[in-house]
């Protein structure tokens, strides 16, 4: 039965492109698409909301199938529709989980001198050197894999700094699962992953990957002049060529590397010719994430290294129109065409504030984030005392200051429900930071938004082109579903 009167859903994205229209409703995730008559359906859509009673806008159009067309879309909703669209939970988890990414902070130094890096010079303890003992290590995974429900997967994460600066230890973590842990808890599985810098390989780097199966991530800012300026050795030399030739190398011994790139004010303008780049080296994926612009003690980078946020979000239209990567390998493009089902909501932005992210540093305490480590507000455990693990105290305000209907600039956008707000190290530690000046606080926010965007309105268009060729036999209307 048809409403009896009817409205605009507040949610609705329109986005135009060769002639054609694209109509969603951001919450629902429904798309349609116009391939002609685009003039006539904005006639449509403009006098259905002005006269609202179903009964005069079908006497006036009389074409009652666009208008179910358009409610099974939820793009026309009845007038009394609260739109209220409940996300998935976000009572937090304190049950068994079914699947947690615990980091493990190998070495907390690192021989690169990153202009942005993440790592504080106070809560990483960077100059010390500072390595983690394998009784920290060992309890860690431990601990988390006593809180996975059976069935559940472990990612392991080797991390720093730079992990390989520990190399040791990773293989004693990798044989203490295997050998003690795989008994002790069979109905559990893990993975191992390494992010490094890649600067050196270990002789045995390649057996144990190939062995255990272990997936690695490099950042690879583009060719030498780019990524030279950002990521250069501590000494000040560059660091690109050393890389490129081990990527190249593992890449021979049959090992895949996906490729990260860190976008700056220096390489937001060449995004395609880095993207060209990580195909050239062989990597096994591409991915592009805006720098924050703040370190986990809590410093504000150097307004000069942030990317203008909409010359950021051109540069991802741009690499992801040239074809060089496949959707299901480009970040953050396979991220989001995950999440564009019908009904798929979220109210926050990643796993953090569940506790599913644990950074474990070398003495032990657990962090939500790995921007996170070292700042006491952050901590939510210790591997020695797990019954305390996540500390819900800190997790529960996690929630509160993150949960998207919270933010006022977020509860009237068509897609938060879709990105949470972005990632959320921004609103925890820059938004309230004195440090921070305006124009951080407003890249900040802008480059998220100015992103998320452009990847959401890319990727439908790509599944609008999809489904069409997919219906290009049923030519009997201009609407295809």
């Amino acid at each position: 039965m048809l409403p009896e009167r009817v409205k605009l859903t507040e949610n609705l994205l329109v986005f135009e492109k060769d002639g054609m229209i694209l109509l969603v409703n951001g919450a629902e995730m429904r798309p349609l698409l116009v391939r002609r008559g685009g003039g006539f359906i904005r006639r449509f859509l403009a006098d259905a909301n002005r006269i609202g009673e179903t009964a005069e806008i079908l006497r006036h159009y009389q074409d009652e199938p666009l208008f179910e067309v358009l409610l099974g879309h939820r793009i026309l909703v009845a007038e009394d529709d609260p739109e209220q669209y409940p996300p998935g939970n976000c009572g937090g988890q304190t049950g068994p989980r079914a699947g947690i990414s615990l980091y493990l902070l190998l070495s907390q130094g690192c021989n690169l001198r990153c202009l942005y890096c993440l790592n504080g010079e106070e809560t990483y303890r960077r100059s010390a050197g500072v390595l983690m003992p394998e009784e920290v290590a060992f309890r860690a995974v431990e601990m988390c894999l006593e809180r996975l429900a059976p069935g559940g997967e472990l990612e392991i994460v080797f991390f720093g700094g730079e992990p390989l600066l520990n190399w040791p230890l990773a293989k004693k973590i990798i044989l203490y699962c295997e050998e003690v842990l795989r008994e002790r808890f069979p109905d559990r599985g893990w993975r191992y992953h390494l992010t490094s810098n890649l600067t050196f390989l270990p002789p045995d780097l390649t057996e144990w990957v190939k062995r255990y199966r272990i997936s690695i991530l490099c950042d690879v800012d583009g060719p030498a002049a780019l990524h030279d300026r950002t990521r250069p050795f501590r000494n000040g030399k560059g660091s690109h060529r050393r890389i490129a030739a081990n990527i190249r190398r593992l890449k021979n011994e049959g090992i895949e590397v996906a490729l990260r790139c860190t976008v700056t004010a220096y390489n937001v303008d060449h995004m395609v010719p880095v993207a060209a780049h990580h195909r050239e080296l062989g990597g096994a994926g591409c991915a592009f994430v805006p720098v924050n612009a703040v370190t986990s003690d809590e410093e504000i980078l150097p307004a000069v290294l942030l990317p203008d946020p909409a010359r950021y979000a051109a540069g991802l239209k741009a690499v992801f129109e040239s074809g060089l990567w496949e959707v299901e390998k480009l970040f953050p493009f396979n991220q989001y065409l995950s999440m564009l089902k019908p009904g798929l909501r979220t109210a926050l932005p990643c796993g953090a504030p569940y506790g599913n992210t644990p950074v474990v540093d070398a003495s032990g305490d657990i962090y939500a984030c790995i921007y996170l480590v070292g700042i006491k507000a952050y901590k939510i455990g210790n591997v020695f005392a797990p019954e305390g693990f996540p500390d819900e105290r800190v997790t529960a305000r996690m929630m509160e200051v993150l949960r998207v209907d919270n933010i006022a600039e977020c509860r009237r956008c068509a897609l938060r429900y879709l990105c949470a707000s972005g990632c959320p190290v921004g609103r925890l530690l820059i938004e309230g930071n004195p440090r921070a000046g305006a124009e951080v606080v407003k890249y900040t926010k802008e480059v998220k938004c100015a992103g998320i965007k452009a990847v959401v309105e890319s990727l439908l268009w790509h599944c609008a082109a999809t489904a069409c060729q997919e219906a290009a036999t049923l030519k009997s209307r201009e609407v295809c579903v």
